[in-house]
């Protein structure tokens, strides 16, 4: 057995755990960027700026993600869900925000439907030219 193969290992894995947090997008109110089911990985503390999507907790308890419109002095952040016409009635205070998604099942599916739409256009160039 690979003992510092599996100590490295289990230090990142403490190091990520850490250092951030994951959610499940429940609604769709972050759609097409988050679809409902998709998983985020937030990093903690990570300062937001404007355009990140950010989590944060609800007055509720519950964590929300929805992308930050503008960030006050005081770090209370305006935000957002991409599928809303209008942003969020009351700025998120500074200590509700949980931190700054910085990957999601979303983006891969992003990055899958764009290649899949690049293949199917050139076997679909290469058959017209035949």
């Amino acid at each position: 057995m690979n003992y510092v193969g599996v100590g490295v290992t289990l230090t990142a894995i403490l190091l990520v755990v850490s250092t951030h947090g994951i959610v499940m997008v429940a609604g769709g109110s972050m759609s097409p960027a988050l679809e409902v089911g998709d998983v985020c990985l937030y990093r903690r503390e990570a300062k937001p700026r404007a355009g990140d999507v950010v989590v944060f907790t609800r007055e509720d308890g519950s964590l929300v993600a929805h992308r930050a419109v503008s960030v006050g002095r005081r770090g209370e952040v305006r935000t957002k869900g991409d599928a809303c016409e209008a942003a969020d009635r009351d700025p998120v205070p500074a200590n509700r925000v949980k931190g700054r998604v910085v990957w999601s099942t979303g983006m891969v599916r992003e990055q899958v439907i764009g290649a899949l739409s690049y293949a199917t256009l050139r076997i679909q160039s290469h058959s017209v030219w035949r």
